[in-house]
C-alpha cells in the first residue's frame, strides 16, 4: 500500500505538507457521519484536507472527500463537482463507473479546535520515496514544530537546522531512511515537546482574525 497523501497547511503564508501528528481535533468525516472509500492506494482514508493558520488559529481551508454514498454539506458547506478517476467532471452526486462520488469544499471560516502538535514540512530535498510510511522529516529543507491549544497556535518551533543536521549524518552514513530521534520520539510523531523553548499565549478570540498567523 502507498502512503496516504498529505494533508496540507498554508502557514506564514507558505504550503507545508503534515508529516507527523501527536493529537486530537483534526478534521474526521466520522465525526460526521460521512462514510468514506479509498479512491486510490495513496488515499486509503477517502480524504485529503488543507488547513491554515490565519492569525493564530487553525482554520479548515479545504476538503476533497470520496464515498460511495452522496455526499452532504460539512459545516455548512456544499459539495462541488470535480473530476473523477476517469478525469469526467461530475456533479458530487454523480457516481464514477466505480461507483464512487467525490466532492470538492472551500471553507471561508471554518476554525478547527484541534490539541497536539503538527511537524510540516516543504521543499523535499530527499533522495527516495518510501510507500509505505512516507519519507523521514529530514528530507525536507523546511521544517517546522507546531504546537496547538484548543485550536490556537501556542508553541512554533523551526526544525530545519535540526533536519539539516539529520540529514547529513544520514548521507555519512549512507542511511537516509533512518527514522530521526529527539526526546525520545520517532517520525511521524513529532518531536518531544519537553525539547520546546518559551510558550506564546493564546490570542483574545475574535482578535486579529483574517490575518496570517
Amino acid at each position: 500500500m502507498s502512503s496516504q497523501q498529505p494533508d496540507m497547511v498554508t502557514y506564514e503564508g507558505e504550503a507545508y505538507e503534515v508529516i507527523g501528528l501527536d493529537g486530537d481535533g483534526l478534521f474526521d468525516p466520522r465525526a460526521l457521519g460521512i462514510q468514506t472509500v479509498a479512491p486510490h492506494t495513496a488515499c486509503w482514508r477517502g480524504f485529503i484536507a488543507g488547513y491554515e493558520v490565519r492569525a493564530r488559529r487553525l482554520h479548515l481551508q479545504s476538503l476533497a472527500l470520496w464515498s460511495d454514498r452522496p455526499l452532504p454539506p460539512v459545516f455548512g458547506v456544499a459539495p462541488s463537482g470535480s473530476a473523477a478517476d476517469d478525469d469526467v467532471v461530475r456533479h458530487p452526486f454523480d457516481p464514477s463507473p466505480g461507483g464512487q462520488v467525490r466532492g470538492e469544499y472551500t471553507f471561508d471560516d471554518a476554525p478547527i479546535s484541534f490539541t497536539g502538535a503538527l511537524l510540516v514540512a516543504r521543499e523535499y530535498v530527499g533522495r527516495g520515496y518510501s510507500t509505505t510510511g512516507g519519507d523521514p522529516p529530514w528530507s525536507y529543507s523546511t521544517v517546522h514544530d507546531l504546537t496547538f491549544e484548543d485550536g490556537w497556535l501556542v508553541d512554533s518551533i523551526d526544525r530545519s537546522a535540526e533536519m539539516a543536521s539529520a540529514r547529513a549524518l544520514a548521507s555519512r552514513e549512507g542511511d537516509d531512511q533512518e527514522p530521526v530521534r529527539s526526546g525520545g520520539a520517532t517520525h511521524p510523531v513529532v518531536l518531544d515537546r519537553a525539547t520546546r523553548g518559551r510558550r506564546l499565549a493564546p490570542p483574545t478570540p475574535g482578535k486579529g482574525r483574517g490575518k496570517k498567523g
